[in-house]
């Protein structure tokens, strides 16, 4: 998982090529990748971005399922998809997700669930289908 960019520091970076001879046309676009997943799992175009909402991080692409997750405790059992607005640990599957780390089995079943969901660390929330990703779960306390 990634650091989550700031409007403010994709600006700079746009405003750092532009001064640099990039052209004035240039648009910046975020997208959100995970190695697990092989490939971006949303984007978004400047002109999508909600009004002021830092941790925007676009759509999911076409292919890929997501949810936030909540526990009860640290027992997967007692997790629970969470509601719009609500933050919890994403959890991604598609067939593009591996379904397990090479010849590792502990950290395999630490972060793939037996039906096929892979545990990011991130913790977002969904607002219908828009993704935001607000912190990581190491340092994170779930609402009970």
């Amino acid at each position: 998982t990634g650091a989550i960019s700031s409007q403010s520091t994709l600006n700079g970076a746009r405003d750092f090529l532009v001064e640099n001879g990039a052209s004035k046309d240039l648009r910046i676009e975020r997208a959100l990748g995970v190695p697990e997943a092989g490939f971006m799992i949303s984007h978004w175009h400047m002109a999508d971005l909600p009004e002021g909402t830092e941790g925007y991080q676009g759509r999911l692409e076409p292919n890929f399922e997501a949810k936030a997750m909540t526990y009860e405790d640290e027992d997967e059992n007692a997790a629970r998809e969470v509601g719009s607005h609500r933050p919890g640990e994403r959890r991604l599957k598609s067939p593009s997700c591996v379904q397990s780390y090479y010849k590792t089995p502990e950290a395999s079943k630490e972060q793939f669930t037996t039906d096929g969901w892979y545990k990011t660390g991130d913790i977002c929330f969904f607002l219908g289908d828009k993704l935001y990703l607000v912190d990581t779960k190491k340092v994170w306390s779930s609402p009970a």
